[in-house]
């Protein structure tokens, strides 16, 4: 009787670590992902206002010559 208790209570404790790990392993790479996506638009969003830039200083020139 002890025995069966006791290897259960070793299943459950098991069972426990496993939805756990789970549970931070889908935490990780969903906030990867998230940490990927918010560094991709951090680049576009550079891109775009260092084309901004040239496109002002582009400008600039233009209607200085």
């Amino acid at each position: 009787m002890l025995m069966n208790w006791s290897s259960s209570f070793s299943f459950i404790i098991f069972f426990f670590f496993f939805i756990f790990f789970y549970f931070y392993f889908f935490l990780y790479i969903f906030l990867f992902l998230l940490m990927l996506f918010f560094f991709f638009l951090f680049i576009l969003y550079i891109y775009s206002c260092s084309f901004l830039v040239v496109f002002i200083v582009f400008d600039i020139v233009l209607d200085i010559v």
